[in-house]
């Protein structure tokens, strides 16, 4: 499907901007539209709260400070790959990659013992906003996010090379995001398959379970 609008008056989105040095922030924290296709097509459970909003109040805030936004419909490391591809640069994320997610995705990934990495990995997202806030800019956007009653998740800021790095379970992963995002793809679109390849990549990083 296509739509197609009009933007007046006021000043777009775009995914291209950003410079070395520069803040990430998201809408909210990640994970459910990936619990709920773990959930659905692997376990048959179509029990898992998944409730995406439209961040629409969020982005006519957020548009007088970022210099480059996308949505996370595909999930955070596909969102980040795209804007890394089109920007030429890459991402240092501050926090371990759990405390990024959902609480309830939190749960499942400890219930279901999946590592918590996986649930950023797409294909199915949970619709926030990532945006790129110039570094010199932080201030006043956090000011006003106070003002808006806007509490913006910080995931890192941007680095450059187009490589991403990131802490899961404590232990550091620098890669290039394409090498998580394509698996999907890869696997022939069949979930039991991705979830296995994702597990071998896993094993590939050295990392404990």
């Amino acid at each position: 499907s296509i739509a197609l609008g009009v933007v007046e008056k006021t000043k777009p989105l775009k995914r291209r901007g950003g410079q070395i040095g520069d803040l990430v922030y998201s809408t909210g924290a990640f994970g459910s539209g990936s619990a709920f296709g773990l959930e659905k097509l692997i376990y048959q459970n179509s029990n898992f709260p998944y409730h995406p909003t439209a961040r629409l109040r969020e982005s006519l805030f957020i548009r007088d400070y970022a210099s480059a936004c996308i949505d996370t419909s595909d999930g955070l490391f596909p969102a980040l790959a795209q804007l890394s591809e089109i920007n030429g640069f890459g991402f240092s994320i501050s926090k371990d990659v759990s405390d990024l997610l959902a609480p309830s995705v939190q749960q499942l990934a400890g219930n279901r013992g999946v590592p918590p990495w996986m649930f950023l990995a797409g294909p199915h997202g949970e619709f926030e906003l990532i945006f790129i806030v110039a570094f010199d800019k932080r201030k006043s956007f956090l000011r006003a996010s106070l003002t808006e009653h806007f509490e913006p998740l910080l995931i890192g800021e941007v680095v450059s090379g187009t490589q991403t790095t990131f802490l899961t379970g404590g232990h550091a992963v620098c890669t290039d995001l394409n090498e998580i995002t394509n698996l999907f793809y890869k696997s022939g679109e069949d979930p039991s398959a991705y979830l296995n390849n994702l597990k071998n990549l896993h094993t590939k990083w050295k990392l404990p379970y």
